[in-house]
């Protein structure tokens, strides 16, 4: 117990029944009462898809190479509400985002919890705090979260708290990639928001681009790694890897030190370089935080 991290829809539907209990009486009431009159988000509320609403926006995905209209599982997906269910808009979730910057009905005690990394029992922490990701953009403290429904929606919501900015996009399209919706139009709001530098530099550690194409396509002893980052992301970097077209280039783009940042970090990163693979047009580009020993600590998209 507490010695590692993965996360759940299973937890988030546990956790509405468990909250129906402890209030006696259901979940949706719950959250009406609780969060979503309080905070004005008149728009947000249990989904139900036998219920005609005016203004519902259809949702579409691919399947295959086709656009078609997506399919809800049951009607009965969105009884507790939970991990799925939730209908909303984007100015509603901003209202949401609102509370964490400027808390009237979130203790201070809550608030730090829900937007700190949760520790393991063996020192390390994981990316994740009470249903929000306490993360950086370039070094810039920030909380994300990202959702989408088989039925046809996806979203992103960002919120950089000591900018006082928060972005959200609510999409009709599980393929809409709503997270790279967000990063490309953050530098229109701040342009110190871009997602990597925008001049290429030089790696000053000319072999370091090598080992970790070696660490992504297999080798775990390229490059060293942390306790976390080898237990928790590792397996996962290198399933991803083995999609990658063979000789895809790996070039390095830039570095920023985090030493000064106040954000929350992977363990012990304290810098994080930028790599792009395949080509500069229809490529992407990827974070690796790095520890002052050398040793990857994370590795993020960034495009």
């Amino acid at each position: 117990i507490g010695t590692r991290f993965a996360y759940s829809n299973t937890g988030y539907f546990a956790l509405s029944i468990a909250l129906e209990r402890a209030a006696r009486k259901p979940y949706a009431d719950v959250m009406r009462t609780l969060v979503y009159e309080p905070l004005g988000m008149r728009s947000t509320g249990g989904w139900n898809p036998r219920v005609i609403l005016s203004h519902l926006a259809a949702g579409y995905g691919m399947y295959g190479d086709t656009l078609m209209r997506a399919l809800y599982r049951s009607p009965t997906a969105g009884r507790w509400g939970g991990d799925t269910g939730l209908i909303s808009t984007a100015a509603d979730l901003a209202r949401f985002q609102m509370e964490l910057m400027h808390p009237r009905f979130v203790s201070a005690d809550l608030l730090r919890e829900m937007t700190s990394r949760d520790a393991l029992a063996g020192g390390g922490t994981v990316t994740y705090g009470f249903g929000i990701e306490p993360t950086d953009f370039r070094g810039i403290p920030a909380w994300a979260h990202a959702g989408a429904f088989s039925a046809g929606y996806s979203a992103f919501a960002i919120t950089f708290p000591t900018r006082d900015l928060s972005v959200t996009v609510a999409a009709n399209s599980t393929s809409a990639a709503a997270p790279s919706l967000v990063i490309e139009a953050l530098p229109l709001l701040d342009d110190s928001l871009r997602p990597f530098p925008a001049t290429p530099s030089r790696d000053p550690d000319a072999g370091r681009t090598t080992r970790l194409r070696a660490l992504f396509s297999g080798d775990s002893t390229a490059v060293p790694m942390t306790p976390s980052f080898d237990s928790l992301a590792y397996a996962v970097i290198k399933a991803r890897f083995r999609g990658m077209p063979p000789g895809a280039p790996l070039t390095f783009v830039g570095c920023d030190d985090l030493h000064q940042s106040k954000a929350a970090l992977p363990d012990r990163a304290t810098s994080e370089c930028y790599y792009r693979i395949g080509p500069e047009r229809g490529g992407f580009v990827i974070g690796v935080y790095f520890t002052d020993a050398g040793a990857v600590a994370d590795v993020r998209a960034k495009s």
